[in-house]
């Protein structure tokens, strides 16, 4: 008569959130210190999956000189998980599935553990073994503002530094069990071993612009922007497994002495920058005119594909601001007719990191010949690239309208917007066997994406009671409209005219009424 989810979790648990936080300033300063811990106990019994986080902000302003302000906005934040694992299969509830029966034990007369427990709970039981995930974010962005010619000339710049430290620890220990008394057998006596991952995400990046709205009447409103965009990504990893655990309580990787050593890395940098304009003009708050563009570089490309130019328009009509609708002027405050299109590029195609680059197949003693009693390092042909693979880029068609009326009571807005995707990285083309080698993936796929928004909202105040309510309807989908198919198998991702999220099913021709 075991229960043996009773035996797993615990009847209760307990949660835990502490915030503290200083603030102050006066007319050129001011700053805020906060901390924050939140600890939640897990759910198991043993071995107990406990999750905690800690956060530390710090940010503050300052007005150096009459045209001059600089800021800082300082955290830190750091992640603890402790994850139990069982090597029976890693998971409890699988083995639960299969050997947690009502009519086996826990434990056995002399205290050792049964074999149904040593496949289900009996590893938690043991506690040796789990992987602890900690992970660290460190984030600063230090920012200026110079104005100058009153006001009307603004220079603005930040620099921001995210660091991120994974250091994971996985330790996994056979677990012992007993069928016969005196007889002590191991569960997982294969992972008896201990593995350490490092892991550090280092990314920079900074902004660089001016703005220049000057003052020209009463019925001209201009604003032009200027600037400059870098980013950077660092990725680099480290990971360690050795077997051979000197003692169960082993806690660190030079606890282990065993032959099987498993040593990987990877290392991954990308850079992206780009510059980019806007100017914004509006006659008489009527008519409302927006144009932008970026010039926009990334590493991820080959050196004559890297830079590419994406510009946008948009344009308004505030008919609420006209003549004549004066008539209506008491009941709309605004009826906006607006406009837009416009191109951005994509750098996240899903495909390797540097697909310019052949890369070259290796394997440690993978040889099929012995050179000196021993199997060689192999390293084997690398595959083609292409040389042609560039931005995906994102053009985008909108039209909408918003109104607010009854004092702004009740306000709404409607889009219907039509986007076009043009070459995405697609799956590489077929080409005859005899060339020995996997075609790359290249930009040859398209697809179309189009719906609409409907927002319609109400605000309003009875007294000191404030209360609102909002309805919300939009409808969105997307369509393959070019793809290396021509045969339309549903064997291959995509072909020319699918749906995304189509569902596919048999219809029948009839039910046979006789033989």
């Amino acid at each position: 008569n075991t229960d043996w989810y009773n035996e797993l979790y615990k009847k209760q648990t307990l949660s835990h959130d502490h915030n503290v936080t200083i603030q102050g300033g006066g007319e050129k300063a001011d700053f805020l210190v906060s901390g924050h811990f939140y600890g939640q106990d897990g759910l198991f019994k043993y071995n107990s999956d406990d999750y905690k986080i800690y956060n530390i902000r710090a940010k503050g302003s300052a007005q150096i000189l009459p045209w001059l302000k600089v800021s800082n906005n300082f955290d830190f934040s750091q992640i603890n998980y402790h994850n139990p694992l069982t090597v029976a299969d890693g998971s409890v509830w699988y083995g639960l599935e299969g050997e947690g029966l009502p009519v086996a034990t826990m434990f056995n007369p002399d205290g050792t553990l049964t074999m149904a427990a040593a496949y289900s709970i009996g590893d938690l039981w043991y506690g040796k073994s789990y992987t602890n995930y900690e992970k660290r974010i460190t984030r600063n962005t230090s920012s200026f503002e110079a104005t100058f010619l009153e006001n009307t000339l603004r220079l603005k710049g930040d620099i921001t530094f995210r660091n991120a430290d994974d250091n994971n620890t996985t330790k996994r220990s056979p677990v012992p069990y007993s069928t016969k008394q005196g007889v002590i057998s191991y569960l997982g006596s294969s992972t008896d071993d201990f593995k350490e991952e490092n892991a550090v995400t280092k990314y920079l990046a900074t902004n660089l612009y001016a703005e220049y709205e000057p003052t020209i009447g009463d019925n001209h409103y201009l604003k032009g922007m200027v600037g400059y965009n870098y980013e950077q990504s660092t990725y680099k990893e480290v990971s360690t497994r050795r077997n051979g655990l000197i003692f169960d309580d082993a806690e660190n990787i030079n606890m282990a002495n065993g032959s099987a050593i498993a040593v990987n890395s990877e290392y991954d940098k990308w850079r992206i920058a780009g510059g980019f304009f806007r100017l914004n003009y509006a006659f008489k708050n009527r008519y409302l005119l927006e144009v932008n563009g970026r010039l926009d570089g990334s590493s991820k490309f080959p050196s004559d594909q890297q830079w590419s130019f994406f510009p946008s328009v948009s344009g308004g009509w505030n008919i609420a601001r006209e003549e004549f609708f004066s008539d209506w002027s008491n009941l709309f405050s605004t009826l906006k007719l607006r406009a837009s299109w416009g191109q951005l590029g994509n750098t996240d195609t899903k495909d390797a990191w540097y697909p310019f680059y052949q890369t070259m197949p290796t394997g440690t003693a993978t040889g099929t010949w012995l050179v000196d009693g021993t199997k060689p390092n192999v390293a084997g042909l690398p595959g083609i690239v292409s040389s042609l693979k560039t931005w995906e880029t994102i053009e985008s068609w909108d039209v909408g309208l918003d109104w607010a009326l009854l004092g702004n009571r009740l306000t709404g807005l409607f889009d219907y917007f039509t986007r076009y995707t043009y070459d995405m990285i697609g799956p590489a083309p077929e080409l005859p066997g005899v060339l020995g080698a996997s075609p790359p993936k290249i930009n040859n796929s398209d697809m179309k994406s189009y719906g609409f928004e409907l927002e319609l909202s109400w605000r309003d105040r009875v007294g000191d009671f404030n209360y609102g309510a909002k309805f919300v309807l939009s409808d969105a989908k997307q369509k393959i409209t070019r793809y290396p198919n021509e045969s339309r198998s549903l064997d291959i991702a995509h072909y020319n005219g699918k749906m995304l999220n189509e569902i596919w099913g048999y219809t029948t021709v009839g039910i046979a009424q006789s033989q």
